[in-house]
């Protein structure tokens, strides 16, 4: 979201904080820049405002997402192609075997290295204010590994543990209401989407 604040004329005494100050609110995550005599409000996004899903579930105890990189591409000289990297979800281990990650946890140690994967959808959010302002649906993921936190009885730290997890294809979609996106239109977007894949 950006909002142009009016500025002062050019011989003002006014800084651009006071600018803004005077003519519109402010939140912790909004930067001001100055653009031709103009300061802009730019408004964005906490790395600590986010949520996953898994099957359409809302996941607890999550702690972190590293590595995630929804578009990249393998450029030779012959050809071009998208390249799905892994990415990471780190979290906390939680007592109950019912929990979605859990539950593909057990599916996925069940069957090893078998061909086919547990697969899940998972579903990265944005949030803004409490808003989801930006969603990536992950199609086909399944689990290639799992790591867990030193145990340690000098700390009192809680145990996490970091799943890596492949995919096939990842779908994004912005704009408010993204969290709604799911639940419209039969194939579970609207407003602005792009495919990768």
């Amino acid at each position: 979201m950006t909002d142009t604040i009016p500025s002062a004329s050019t011989d003002s005494a006014l800084p651009p904080e006071q600018i803004v100050s005077e003519n519109t609110e402010t939140t912790e995550n909004a930067l001001v820049i100055a653009q031709n005599g103009a300061a802009v409000l730019l408004d964005s996004l906490s790395a600590n405002e986010f949520a996953v899903e898994i099957d359409g579930e809302r996941a607890t105890g999550i702690f972190s997402i590293s590595g995630f990189s929804p578009f990249k591409l393998d450029i030779k000289p012959s050809f071009t192609k998208a390249v799905q990297e892994p990415f990471r979800i780190g979290k906390a281990v939680q007592r109950d075997p019912a929990l979605g990650f859990n539950r593909w946890l057990r599916e996925t140690l069940a069957a090893q290295d078998d061909i086919d994967h547990p697969l899940r959808r998972l579903s990265i959010l944005a949030v803004d204010d409490g808003v989801v302002i930006r969603r990536w649906d992950i199609d086909d993921a399944w689990i290639s590994g799992v790591q867990y936190s030193d145990f340690d009885s000098a700390k009192s730290d809680l145990v996490t543990e970091t799943f890596t997890i492949m995919y096939k294809t990842v779908r994004e979609s912005w704009g408010e209401g993204a969290e709604d996106a799911q639940n419209e239109n039969g194939n579970g977007h609207n407003g602005i989407e792009v495919a990768r894949g």
